[in-house]
């Protein structure tokens, strides 16, 4: 694992831990930073585990459902320029 993403609902609040009735479904979406990592393609693995099951000899916990995806990271110019010191910070030596 090199990164972990957070869950959020469809109002956009941060999901912890929720409750599902039998047959129930809720639409979640994942932020996950990507300004860390290199460009290139990354396998992604969603975890829906049993709330409690987490513990120190478990640390994935009870896993009822697991879904894989793949996304990937292009690299993007985000600012460019130059700067020009005022007065200059720099100056030509003299020759004589």
């Amino acid at each position: 694992m090199i990164g972990v993403g957070t869950a959020f609902d469809a109002g956009n609040a941060p999901i912890g831990q929720i409750q599902l009735a039998a047959n129930e479904s809720r639409a979640v979406h994942f932020v996950w930073n990507t300004g860390r990592f290199a460009p290139g393609r990354y396998q992604l693995l969603m975890r829906l585990v049993v709330p409690g099951s987490i513990t120190q000899p478990t640390p994935q916990g009870s896993v009822l459902l697991e879904s894989p995806a793949s996304a990937s990271i292009v690299a993007q110019t985000h600012f460019t320029g130059s700067i020009t010191a005022d007065p200059p910070c720099c100056a030509r030596a003299r020759t004589p």
